[in-house]
């Protein structure tokens, strides 16, 4: 099933960009604010979930994500996008 991203008109596998998916969405997870973010400015800011909302009668997940400058913002699981963990040396 392909993800269009929202006001683009592009889907996730056509720009490489892995979405998060709701069942991803947890509690310490790093995301990345999505390239299509309304909020020009916090496009590509990475954070760290602090609580996610979800609903079994409700097809979204809510999140709020921390900020790396400490900001807080309140994103459906569709405005963020996985963030790979470095590789420890």
């Amino acid at each position: 099933m392909a993800v269009v991203s929202r006001g683009v008109g592009l889907r996730a596998e056509d720009t490489g960009v892995e979405r998060l998916v709701p069942h991803e969405a947890s509690v310490s997870t790093r995301v990345k604010v999505a390239a299509d973010y309304r909020k020009a400015e916090m496009r590509g800011m990475v954070g760290t979930v602090r609580q996610v909302w979800s609903s079994p009668n409700f097809p979204r997940t809510a999140l709020l994500v921390q900020l790396g400058d400490g900001r807080y913002e309140l994103l459906w699981h569709h405005e963020a996008e996985k963030v790979q963990a470095p590789i420890e040396a």
